[in-house]
């Protein structure tokens, strides 16, 4: 389907495709001599001006550039360059050092950076910082065990040195199973927890396992087991140079007291 328009330049009728009705010159000649005549038109982006703060120079900014200063520092721009910047920025102060109390002067950036009148004061307050935060210099009887949840929801317990003893990491739900044991746990040995969540150790929460969780055996059935087996071969248990006492308790009398105890707790 065509179209038929009127150039602007010359006023002749032309035809054209309805998708190019946009044209507006019949021909190249006319397109240039219009734009002879009236010059090209004015495509420059829209700015706003401001007058700098240190030389009263006016400046502009395009739109664009300035919503993205105003994004960054949450105000309009102050100085026409970097110079006029370095020169409005810069101030002085004098303040006493932090470390020794000597008066100096500090200007520009460093106003916010700087406390102290040299290098060596700077030094000695850091070396001050870090001797704070080195656990080795408390007092023994201010260390405390530090408690932190870690990945998984395990909770991991940190035993300053104290008193003399060597300090260590350990889950709780491991230390818990040693208090309860009384002893330390066997490489071998794992804690499983009976019920989520994990961070739940409490004593009765807790299941002494032998090797890992995948293969591995509660105590109690693994001892039960061997007494079985002992009872099934008692020659060969003398020829190692062991044999079954029987005592007062039976076994299954002793778990289910301590299975009772759990639940108590």
């Amino acid at each position: 389907m065509s179209l038929v328009v009127t150039c602007i330049h010359c006023g002749k009728p032309f035809t054209v495709k309805r998708v190019r009705e946009a044209n507006k010159f019949c021909s190249q000649a006319c397109y240039h001599a219009d734009l002879s005549n009236k010059g090209r038109p004015d495509q420059r982006a829209e700015t706003v001006n401001f007058r700098c703060a240190t030389c009263q120079k006016p400046f502009s900014f395009t739109v664009g550039r300035l919503r993205a200063y105003r994004k960054a520092w949450d105000q309009d721009p102050l100085y026409c360059s970097r110079n006029c910047s370095n020169v409005g920025r810069t101030d002085t102060e004098t303040r006493p050092c932090a470390n020794c109390g000597t008066p100096f002067t500090t200007s520009g950036h460093s106003r916010n950076r700087t406390g102290t009148c040299s290098d060596a004061c700077r030094r000695t307050l850091q070396r001050q910082s870090l001797i704070a935060r080195n656990e080795r210099v408390y007092p023994s009887e201010t260390r405390e065990i530090q408690r932190k949840t870690i990945k998984g929801g395990y909770i991991r317990l940190r035993f300053p040195n104290k008193n003399g003893v060597k300090g260590r990491e350990v889950l709780e739900h491991r230390y818990v199973m040693e208090q309860k044991l009384g002893r330390e746990l066997h490489p071998e040995e794992t804690v499983h927890h009976r019920l989520k969540p994990v961070s739940n150790n409490d004593p009765g929460n807790l299941e002494l396992f032998s090797s890992r969780h995948g293969p591995g055996q509660r105590v109690h059935e693994q001892v039960a087991w061997a007494l079985d087996l002992i009872q099934t071969y008692p020659e060969f248990a003398r020829e190692a140079g062991y044999a079954l006492t029987p005592i007062a308790t039976p076994l299954d009398d002793l778990f289910n007291e301590g299975a009772a105890t759990d639940k108590a707790h």
